[in-house]
């Protein structure tokens, strides 16, 4: 771990240690980066999950024979 020098808004430490129930500094600003990197990896996986549905409803065959027709000149 490495040791990093910093200012800390002093109210907002006491307030996130509060919602933490964290009792250290140290622990409190772990605690938050652990919050903020796991909130982080779950807008990821919410992202994926809509792409994976949207690409569930993608009628591919039909993209599929657009993209034969566009390239053989029989576009509709």
């Amino acid at each position: 771990m490495a040791r990093t020098i910093i200012d800390i808004d002093e109210e907002k430490l006491a307030r996130a240690q509060r919602a933490l129930r964290t009792s250290t500094k140290r622990e409190t600003v772990n605690a938050a980066l652990d919050l903020a990197a796991a909130v982080d990896a779950d807008k990821r996986a919410q992202v994926l999950d809509s792409f994976r549905d949207l690409l569930d409803r993608l009628d591919t065959d039909l993209i599929e024979q657009g993209e034969i027709d566009d390239h053989s000149g029989n576009a509709a």
